[in-house]
């Protein structure tokens, strides 16, 4: 199935809202291709560490528990949980500025929020999602790389994925590293000549953040778990696909003839293939109301929050508004999700209409909560 660019946005462009999306993450592919030598030289270089065996055999080590040794909780999923929810391989990081623009000597600072990792405890993640966890396993060529999606996890709300991306002599179609993995996640580079995005059965795309494993990955393969978010106004999504788009030149080289011929540009033709993925069973999410004003929806992967609860309706569309998030705990404990340009301790965000949408970074028990907080309004749950 072939179209040229120009056909295939006129294609997409026909359902206004979510579509969009595929034309948004193309077109961010760019600006980022353009940025991408200048960047380089202020990014520290991928550090592609593997886990030594010593750490392998650490992370199974027994303990020792009154003199008697006892094996620690293993799941089938602990890869997935490692890679979505712990922090085996992830670091925590303080909030800092950098300079907003690298290229303008103006001095104008942005806000890099911090982020916070916690270790995953592999026996309350099986128990509340382990069997909601699809295992899917299917391997696709594209071009010299290999994509294999391995695990899915979806509520309707989120969905996390993780997959592997080989290529031998090195992957070269995605760029990724520890500043990726800290700003906009992982992205296909001017050297590569397709990409790929999730969609429903609709053709909805989802949002995603792209999480390359520096440490586990090596320069031929990569490991990624990937944060989404439906763009879809009902979440019913269970059975996501994959969707392919292969050009005939590489993103660089379309970039270069963009720039010099617009009109030829138009003229490439796209390449589309499509991989249906298993029915996934949805993880369900409670709902919390107030005063008969829903407020949110949450579960253990993700939340949607109601931003017509917490601002006037002109400015309810606008993901700004959100300036806090946190859970508390009937412990004593708390999760904060959300400070705005100070802490991000979520997966993924995304506005969709006047929801404000999002992946944790943590696996939650919806039973162990007690309070939402969302800006200034605190929420009892029952």
């Amino acid at each position: 199935m072939k179209y040229t660019e120009n056909e295939m946005k006129q294609i997409l462009e026909q359902e206004i809202e979510i579509p969009k999306k595929v034309d948004e993450r193309l077109q961010d592919t760019y600006s980022q291709i353009r940025t991408q030598n200048k960047t380089r030289t202020t990014h520290a270089q991928k550090s592609w560490r593997k886990i030594t065996a010593a750490a392998a055999v650490a992370a199974l080590t027994l303990t020792v528990t009154g003199g008697t040794a006892a094996a620690a909780y293993l799941s089938e999923h602990t890869d997935f949980f490692q890679g979505m929810f712990g922090n085996t391989t992830k670091s925590s990081q303080e909030h800092t500025q950098v300079l907003a623009d690298p290229d303008k000597e103006d001095g104008m600072m942005a806000d890099l929020p911090g982020k916070e990792y916690v270790p995953v405890d592999e026996e309350k993640a099986d128990a509340l999602i382990g069997g909601n966890v699809t295992e899917v396993n299917i391997t696709k060529e594209i071009g010299d790389h290999t994509l294999t999606i391995e695990n899915i996890v979806t509520d309707g709300n989120g969905m996390l994925m993780s997959m592997t991306l080989e290529r031998q002599g090195g992957v070269t179609a995605l760029y990724a590293d520890d500043e990726t993995n800290r700003t906009k996640g992982a992205y296909f580079s001017q050297e590569s000549n397709f990409f790929f995005c999730f969609e429903d059965q609709d053709g909805n795309p989802a949002g995603e953040f792209m999480y390359v494993d520096t440490e586990k990955s090596t320069p031929d393969k990569y490991y990624i778990y990937d944060y989404m978010i439906w763009g879809s106004a009902e979440n019913t999504s269970n059975q996501p696909r994959l969707h392919i788009y292969t050009y005939p030149v590489t993103f660089g080289e379309l970039q270069e003839i963009g720039g010099t011929d617009p009109e030829k540009r138009d003229q490439i033709e796209v390449t589309e293939d499509y991989v249906d993925l298993p029915q996934c069973e949805t993880i369900p999410m409670q709902s919390l109301t107030q005063d008969d004003t829903w407020i949110c929806s949450y579960s253990p992967i993700s939340m949607n929050i109601n931003m017509s609860a917490q601002a006037p309706e002109d400015e309810a569309q606008d993901p700004y508004c959100i300036k806090y998030i946190e859970l508390k705990y009937k412990d004593g404990t708390s999760y904060i999700i959300f400070k705005q340009d100070e802490l991000d301790n979520t997966g993924y965000i995304c506005g969709v209409n006047n929801e404000f949408r999002l992946t944790y970074n943590r696996i939650v028990n919806p039973d162990d909560i007690s309070q939402i907080i969302i800006n200034d309004n605190v929420y009892h749950i029952n």
